[in-house]
């Protein structure tokens, strides 16, 4: 039976919190976007029909253009240009932020890499005294300082084990 390499529980640590950081970015990526995908240009939305833009058109080129038509052709020119520069912001805004979000989620992880090898330094410890202790030495002790935690209840509990085994022996 072949045994699987397993992750050690730094590695498995690191990938949590780098996982949790990236869909929490995700989701602000997403909110962010839709909330600027939301603002649309002002006017009318739809779309002007060929024989209005053929129009706009000839009346630009004539001698005596019709000054009414023309400020609605100007109008609809102007919120297509506002329309095609939101989609081009949008794009833009997606982009960057993605790229953004991957050059975060690489520094989380390997800050997170940092932090869960802080954070699991005293079980290191804690391992070091229990090898060192045998039946003929017992006086090894972890001595764990620092905040009262489940790690320093846990040295605690392995320095008072010792101590009555090395009483026992």
């Amino acid at each position: 039976m072949s045994r699987r390499p397993r992750l050690t529980v730094r590695a498995r640590l690191t990938m949590l919190y780098t996982g949790l950081f990236a869909v929490c970015g995700a989701i602000v990526v997403a909110v962010s976007y839709l909330l600027v995908a939301r603002l649309e240009p002002q006017g009318q939305s739809q779309q002007a029909p060929a024989s209005f833009l053929a129009r706009c058109r000839s009346e630009q080129l004539s001698a005596h253009p019709n000054d009414r038509l023309l400020v609605k052709c100007n109008a609809y020119f102007q919120l297509q240009g506002a329309r095609h520069q939101r989609d081009v912001t949008l794009s833009h805004l997606l982009q960057y932020s993605l790229i953004t979000l991957a050059v975060v989620i690489a520094l989380a992880a390997i800050l997170g890499w940092i932090a869960a090898g802080r954070v699991l330094r005293p079980v290191h410890r804690i391992t070091a005294a229990a090898r060192a202790a045998s039946e003929r030495n017992l006086s090894s002790r972890v001595g764990l300082r620092g905040p009262r935690d489940e790690l320093r209840e846990l040295a605690d509990t392995f320095d008072e084990m010792l101590d009555r085994l090395q009483v026992a022996f």
